[in-house]
C-alpha cells in the first residue's frame, strides 16, 4: 500500500524532464506539420482581397483604350440630293442631281501619339494604386498571422502544464498515500490541475478564433484549412532593429509615394495632349455627281477648322497647372508620412526593447529555476506542488514574452505600409 520514498522522487523527476522535453520539441512538432507560410499565405489573401481584384480589370480596360486612343478617325459618306421634289421640269426626281462623297479626317500622328501616351500613363497610375493595395492587405495579414502564431504557442504551452500537472497530482496522491504529504497537498493539486485545464480551453479557443480571422482574409473557412497549425514558424524576435534614418530614406519607394510620380507623368502626358488637341486637322472630300441628263462629274473639296473661339489654350493651361501640383501634393504626403513614421517607430522600439528585456533577463531565470525545481526534487527537498510552481512561473513569463511580441507585430504591421517591397517587411517580422 505505501510507496517507497525513491520510487516518488524518481516519478516527480521524470514528470520534470518530461516537460522539459516537451518546451524544448514544441516548436519541431508544431513545424514538422503540414502548415502555411507567410508568403503563401499573403498570395491567397491578394487573391481573395476584394479590392485588389479591380486593379487587373482596369489594366486590360486600359490596354484597349489605349488601342483605341491611337486609332485614325473614321471616313465619312455624304449622299446629297438637289433639284428634287420641285415643278415643271423639276417634279419629283425627274431633274435631280445626286452627290455621293467621301470624307476623311487627316489628324495627326503626333496628336494620335499623344492621346495614347495619356491613357498609357494611366497604366502607372494603376499599377501604383494595385500596390498600395497590395501593401494594405500586407498589413492587414500580419496581426491575424502573428495572433495564430501566438495562441499556437500559448496552447502548446497550456498542453505541456496540463500534463505535468496530470503527472504531479499522480505524483502527490502517491505521497499523500505514503504518508509523505497531507492531504491539503493533494486538494492544492487538483485545484491546480482544474485551473491548467481552463487555461487549456482557453487557448484552444483562442486558436479556433485565430484559425477564423486567418481563413477570412484568405478567402476560405476554418475547417478547409486542415488540422495543421497552419502558421509554419515560432515567433521570434528580431536581434537588431534598422534605425529611424534608413527607414525615412526609405520612404521615397514606398507605394504611397511612387503613385505620386505616376499621377505626375499621368498629369504631364495629358498636358501634352491639350497642348495639341485643337490643332487644326484637314478634312478632305472626293465623290461623283450624277446630273439630270446622265452625265458624271467628280467632286472634291479640303475643310480646315477655323480657330477662332476655342483655341485650347485654357484646357492646355489648366493641365499644366494640375501637373504642377503634383509635387505639391507629394511633399504634403511625404510629411505626413514621416509623422506616421515617426509614431510608429517609437512603438516599435519601445516593444523590442520590452521584448529583448524579457528574452535576455526574464526568460533565462525562469528557466534556470524551473531546472533547480528539478534538482531539488532529486535531493528530495522540493514537491510537486513546488514544481508546479516553477512551471507556471516560466509559463507566465513566456505569456508576457508572447504579448509583448505580438505589440511590437501590431507595430510591424503598421510600418508595413513604409516598407518598399515584401522583403524589407519581412525581415521586420517576429517569425
Amino acid at each position: 500500500m505505501f510507496t517507497s520514498v525513491p520510487r516518488l522522487r524518481r516519478g516527480l523527476v521524470c514528470a520534470v524532464a518530461s516537460l522539459g522535453g516537451l518546451l524544448l520539441a514544441s516548436a519541431a512538432g508544431a513545424q514538422g506539420r503540414d502548415s502555411l507560410s507567410f508568403e503563401t499565405a499573403l498570395r491567397l489573401a491578394l487573391n481573395a482581397a476584394p479590392d485588389s481584384a479591380p486593379f487587373a480589370a482596369e489594366a486590360r480596360a486600359l490596354a484597349f483604350d489605349a488601342r483605341q486612343a491611337y486609332a485614325r478617325p473614321n471616313p465619312t459618306f455624304d449622299l446629297d440630293v438637289e433639284d428634287a421634289l420641285g415643278t415643271g421640269a423639276y417634279v419629283f426626281l425627274r431633274g435631280a442631281q445626286l452627290t455621293g462623297q467621301l470624307e476623311q479626317l487627316l489628324e495627326s500622328p503626333t496628336k494620335r501619339r499623344l492621346r495614347r501616351d495619356a491613357v498609357l500613363a494611366g497604366v502607372g497610375v494603376n499599377e501604383a494604386q494595385a500596390a498600395i493595395v497590395r501593401a494594405d492587405v500586407r498589413a492587414r495579414l500580419v496581426l491575424p498571422y502573428v495572433a495564430l502564431a501566438t495562441a499556437q504557442e500559448r496552447l502548446a504551452v497550456a498542453h505541456q502544464a496540463r500534463t505535468l500537472a496530470d503527472e504531479a497530482v499522480r505524483v502527490v496522491e502517491l505521497r499523500v498515500v505514503a504518508g509523505r504529504e497531507p492531504r491539503v497537498a493533494l486538494l492544492r493539486a487538483e485545484a491546480a490541475r482544474a485551473a491548467v485545464a481552463a487555461e487549456a480551453a482557453g487557448a484552444e479557443a483562442e486558436v479556433a478564433g485565430a484559425r477564423r480571422a486567418l481563413s477570412v482574409l484568405l478567402g476560405a473557412s476554418a475547417d478547409s484549412l486542415g488540422a495543421s497549425p497552419l502558421v509554419a514558424y515560432r515567433l521570434r524576435l528580431p536581434n537588431e532593429l534598422p534605425s529611424y534614418d534608413t527607414l525615412r530614406a526609405g520612404i521615397e519607394k514606398t507605394p504611397a509615394l511612387l503613385r505620386f510620380q505616376a499621377e505626375a507623368n499621368r498629369r504631364l502626358a495629358l498636358a501634352a495632349y491639350e497642348a495639341v488637341r485643337l490643332a487644326p486637322d484637314v478634312a478632305v472630300r472626293a465623290g461623283v455627281r450624277a446630273y439630270a441628263e446622265g452625265a458624271l462629274g467628280l467632286t472634291g473639296g479640303v475643310s480646315i477648322p477655323i480657330r477662332r473661339y476655342d483655341r485650347g489654350r485654357d484646357g492646355a493651361e489648366a493641365a499644366r497647372i494640375r501637373a504642377l501640383a503634383v509635387p505639391l501634393e507629394a511633399r504634403a504626403a511625404r510629411a505626413a508620412l514621416e509623422r506616421d513614421l515617426a509614431a510608429v517607430y517609437v512603438r516599435l522600439a519601445a516593444s523590442h526593447a520590452e521584448a529583448q528585456t524579457l528574452r535576455a533577463e526574464a526568460l533565462p531565470p525562469a528557466q534556470s529555476a524551473f531546472d533547480l525545481v528539478g534538482e531539488g526534487v532529486r535531493l528530495g527537498k522540493l514537491s510537486a506542488l513546488d514544481v508546479m510552481d516553477a512551471q507556471r512561473a516560466l509559463a507566465d513569463v513566456r505569456r508576457r514574452y508572447a504579448d509583448a511580441l505580438v505589440r511590437y507585430a501590431e507595430a510591424a504591421a503598421d510600418l508595413a505600409r513604409f516598407a518598399p517591397t515584401d522583403d524589407a517587411m519581412r525581415a521586420l517580422l517576429p517569425f
